[in-house]
C-alpha cells in the first residue's frame, strides 16, 4: 500500500450540486464532509488488515514508512493512530530489534508530537510506546534526546486515570537507565516531579514516591534529591495514606551514606512521632528505616540521643510490628554506644517481660538481645543488667522445654559471666538458682549449671561464699557419679579447687570420698579427669595433708604402672611432691620404689619425667636425707647415670644428679670410684648442657672432699 498522497481530481458533474457552485440556489450538499467518516473507516480497516498480515514478521523499514504515512492527515482517525502506536508498543516491548527499528523510523518523530494531542487516548498510547521503547538500553539515549520528561510529568497529574498511569509508567522506564536519571535531573524535571507529591490524588502521590525511590537507586541523583528537599516532602506523607510508599522512598535514600545524615537531621523527630502512628505499616516501615540509619556511625549518636530506644521498646508489645522493632533494637545493640543507650533508657524491664512470652522465638530474641548487651566492655552496662535481675530471670527459665530457648539462655548468661564485672555482680540468689539446677532432670541443664559455676569461679579472685558451703560442694560432688555430667562437674570442682579457700572447702566437704570412687571407675576418661582434679587440690599446701592421709594417694601411686592413666597420675603426684609434706609422704609410703621401676620403661619421655620428679623430691631439705640414706639410693644413682648416658633425655638425668650432689649424703653416694669414673666420662659428652652440668657435679664433689 503506497503512502497516502493528495491526488488531483477532474471536475465532475456531481460537483454542480456542491457548495462550490455559486449559481445554485436552495439547499446544497457538502460532499467532502459526507465522505470523511467513510474515509476514516476505510483507512482504519486498511491498517487493521496490514497489522494482521504482518504479525509475526520483523518490522521492516517499508512497513514503518507506511505506518508513518497515516499520522500527518486529519482524515485518518485518532483511533487508527492509537492502534498503530499500540501495535508498535507491543512489538517494542518484546523485541529489542523492533524497538530499535521504531526509533530509527519516521514514526519516532510523531511520538513526542502526540504527547500534546488533545485526545487523551492518543496521549496514553504515546506514553505506553515511550515506556516500552525505554525498556531497552540501546534505545534509551534516543528517547532522552526527545526531551519528553517534562511533558510526561504534567501528564502524570492529569485527571484521566489511564493517562496518568501510562505517563508514570513511561517515566519509570526512563528512570531505570542512568541516561534517563541524568536527563530528569539536568532538565530540572525533578522539582516538577516533587510537586506531584502534593497532588490531591492518592494514586499520583504514590506513583511519585515510587519514582523517587527509583531515582534514589542512582548515586548521581542523591545530591539533587537532597537539595530539592525531597526528604521533607516525603516526610510530610508519612501520616498519609501513601505512607508505605513514602517510607520506602526514604529507605532507598537512606541506603546512600550521603542521604542518611540529611534524613536524620530533618526528619528524626517526625520518625519518632510516626512510631506512635495508628498505622501498623507506618510503624513497621519506620522501624526498618531506623534500623538502616543506625548502621551509619555519623548519625548513630543523633538517634541514640533521641527517645528512639524507649519508643522502640514500647512497640515490643505490639504483635503487628514486634519483629521490626526487635530487629532495630538488635542493630542498635551491636555497638557499645547503642548498648549503653538501651540500658540507660531503662527499657530492660520491658524487654525482660518478654521472657514470659508464649512464643519461643520471642523468648529466644530476648535472650539474644541481653547477650549482645553484655558482650560489650562496659562496666555500667553489665551493672545495669544485674540491677534488672536479668540473671535471676534467665536462670529461672533454664528448664525451658524448648531446646532452642535453652541454648539462647545459656549463651546470654555465658556472655554475662565472661565479663569480670559480671561475675562479681552475681549474687547469692542467682547462684542458689544455679545450684538448684544441678538437680534438674535434664542432662543439658545439669551440665550447663556446672559450666556456669565454673565460669563464675574462674572470674573471681576468691570463691563466692555460697559455693564454699558444704552443701554446695556436695551437690557438685554428687554429679561425679553421673557419667553424662561427670566432666562438667569435675571442671567446676577444679575451678573451685584452684583457689585456696575453694580447695579447703572441697576437702572439708569430704569430696575425696567421691574422688576415690571416680579413681576406681571403669571409664578411662573419668580416671584421668579425677587425677587432674586431685592435682589442683594438691597445689595448695593446706590440702596436701588430707590427700596424703587418704587412700587417694596410694591409688595414684598405683596408677604409675597404668600406661593409660600414667601421665595424669604422675601430674597429680608431682603436684603433691612440690610441698614438703608431700615429698615426705612419698618417701614414707615407699613411693620411691615405684619411681625407680619407671627407669626401666621403654619410653624416653617417661624416664625423663621420672628424672624431673626425683629432682623435685631431692630439693626438699627434709625429704632429701631420707631418700639418700635409704637402701634405694644406690639404685637411684645408677639409674640416673644410665639415663644420663643414654640417647633419651640426658639433661634431665644430670640435673637430678646435680641436685643430689648438693647434699652431704649425696656426695657420699656419688663418691664411689666407679661412679666418679662414669661422671668423668659424662663430662666429655658432646652435649654442651650435659658437659657443663657434669662439671658442676664434679666441682661439688671436689669441694666437699676439700
Amino acid at each position: 500500500m503506497p503512502p497516502l498522497t493528495r491526488q488531483d481530481t477532474r471536475p465532475s458533474i456531481h460537483s454542480w450540486w456542491s457548495d462550490s457552485n455559486p449559481g445554485l440556489r436552495g439547499p446544497t450538499i457538502n460532499l467532502h464532509a459526507a465522505a470523511k467518516p467513510l474515509m476514516k473507516l476505510m483507512y482504519h480497516r486498511q491498517v487493521l488488515e496490514f497489522i494482521k498480515k504482518n504479525r509475526g514478521s520483523p518490522l521492516s523499514t517499508t512497513a514503518l514508512e507506511k505506518y508513518s504515512s497515516y499520522f500527518p492527515w486529519d482524515y485518518v482517525s485518532i483511533t487508527t493512530k492509537v492502534t498503530i502506536f499500540l501495535e508498535l508498543a507491543s512489538r517494542a516491548e518484546s523485541d529489542v530489534d523492533d524497538a530499535r527499528a521504531v526509533v530509527d523510523s519516521p514514526v519516532f518523530d510523531f511520538i513526542a508530537q502526540t504527547l500534546w494531542s488533545p485526545d487523551p487516548g492518543a496521549r496514553t498510547a504515546s506514553c505506553i510506546l515511550l515506556g516500552n521503547l525505554a525498556t531497552h538500553e540501546s534505545t534509551t539515549q534516543a528517547i532522552v534526546e526527545l526531551k519528553p520528561c517534562q511533558r510526561l510529568v504534567s501528564l502524570v497529574g492529569e485527571a484521566d486515570f489511564e493517562l496518568s498511569r501510562s505517563a508514570t509508567y513511561a517515566l519509570f522506564r526512563i528512570a531505570q537507565r542512568l541516561e534517563g536519571v541524568q536527563a530528569i535531573i539536568e532538565l530540572s524535571v525533578l522539582e516538577r516531579v516533587l510537586g506531584l507529591l502534593e497532588s490531591p490524588h492518592g494514586v499520583v502521590r504514590k506513583s511519585t514516591c515510587d519514582l523517587i525511590k527509583n531515582l534514589a537507586c542512582y548515586e548521581c541523583a542523591v545530591p539533587a534529591i537532597l537539595e530539592s528537599k525531597a526528604c521533607a516532602r516525603l516526610g510530610s506523607l508519612l501520616r498519609d495514606q501513601v505512607s508505605l510508599s513514602a517510607t520506602s522512598a526514604l529507605s532507598s535514600i537512606a541506603q546512600r551514606l550521603e542521604g542518611a545524615p540529611a534524613i536524620v537531621a530533618k526528619m528524626l523527630d517526625h520518625f519518632l512521632e510516626l512510631l506512635e502512628s495508628p498505622s501498623s505499616d507506618a510503624k513497621r516501615w519506620t522501624c526498618i528505616l531506623l534500623g538502616k540509619l543506625v548502621r551509619h556511625e555519623s548519625i548513630m549518636l543523633a538517634i541514640l540521643e533521641s527517645k528512639a530506644c524507649v519508643r522502640l521498646a514500647s512497640l515490643l508489645h505490639d504483635q503487628e510490628v514486634f519483629w521490626s522493632a526487635a530487629n532495630t533494637l538488635s542493630s542498635i545493640a551491636e555497638s557499645p554506644d547503642g548498648a549503653e543507650a538501651i540500658v540507660e533508657a531503662k527499657v530492660l524491664d520491658d524487654v525482660l517481660e518478654l521472657l514470659q512470652s508464649s512464643t519461643p522465638k520471642i523468648r529466644i530474641w530476648t535472650c539474644d538481645l541481653i547477650g549482645r548487651l553484655a558482650r560489650h566492655d562496659s562496666a555500667s552496662t553489665v551493672r545495669t543488667i544485674f540491677e534488672s535481675k536479668a540473671c535471676a530471670r534467665l536462670v529461672s527459665l533454664s528448664s525451658d522445654k524448648d531446646s532452642e530457648v535453652y541454648w539462647s539462655i545459656r549463651d546470654a548468661l555465658s556472655s554475662i559471666v565472661q565479663r569480670l564485672e559480671g561475675a562479681s555482680c552475681i549474687d547469692a540468689q542467682v547462684l542458689n538458682h544455679v545450684l538448684d539446677l544441678l538437680e534438674s532432670p535434664s542432662i543439658e541443664i545439669r551440665r550447663w549449671a556446672c559450666f556456669l559455676l565454673g565460669r563464675v569461679v574462674g572470674r573471681e579472685s576468691t570463691v563466692p561464699a555460697i559455693l564454699l558451703e558444704t552443701k554446695s560442694c556436695m551437690r557438685l560432688a554428687s554429679l561425679l557419679d553421673d557419667q553424662e555430667v561427670f566432666s562438667s562437674a569435675t571442671s567446676a570442682l577444679s575451678s573451685i579447687a584452684e583457689r585456696p579457700n575453694g580447695a579447703q572447702a572441697v576437702v572439708e566437704a569430704k569430696v575425696l570420698d567421691y574422688v576415690l570412687e571416680s579413681l576406681e571407675s571403669s571409664s578411662l576418661r573419668a580416671r584421668r579427669w579425677t587425677c587432674n582434679f586431685v592435682a589442683k587440690l594438691a597445689s595448695h599446701e593446706s590440702t596436701v595433708p588430707v590427700i596424703l592421709g587418704s587412700t587417694v594417694f596410694a591409688r595414684l601411686a598405683s596408677f604409675l604402672h597404668d600406661q593409660d592413666v600414667f601421665w595424669s597420675a604422675a601430674n597429680a603426684l608431682a603436684s603433691t611432691a612440690k610441698t614438703l609434706q608431700g615429698a615426705q609422704a612419698i618417701v614414707e609410703a615407699r613411693g620411691l620404689d615405684n619411681v625407680l621401676e619407671l627407669f626401666e620403661s621403654p619410653s624416653p619421655e617417661l624416664r625423663s619425667w621420672t628424672c624431673e620428679w626425683v629432682e623435685s623430691l631431692v630439693n626438699h631439705e627434709v625429704a632429701a636425707p631420707t631418700i639418700l640414706e635409704s637402701k634405694a639410693s644406690g639404685r637411684l644413682v645408677s639409674s640416673l647415670l644410665r639415663e644420663a648416658a643414654s640417647d633419651g633425655h640426658p639433661v634431665a638425668a644430670v640435673s637430678a644428679l646435680l641436685s643430689i650432689s648438693k647434699w652431704p649424703d649425696g656426695v657420699a653416694a656419688l663418691g664411689h670410684e666407679v661412679i666418679l669414673g662414669r661422671l668423668v666420662e659424662l663430662s666429655q659428652s658432646p652435649d654442651a648442657v650435659v658437659q657443663r652440668t657434669t662439671h658442676a657435679i664434679l666441682d661439688n664433689l671436689a669441694r666437699a672432699r676439700a
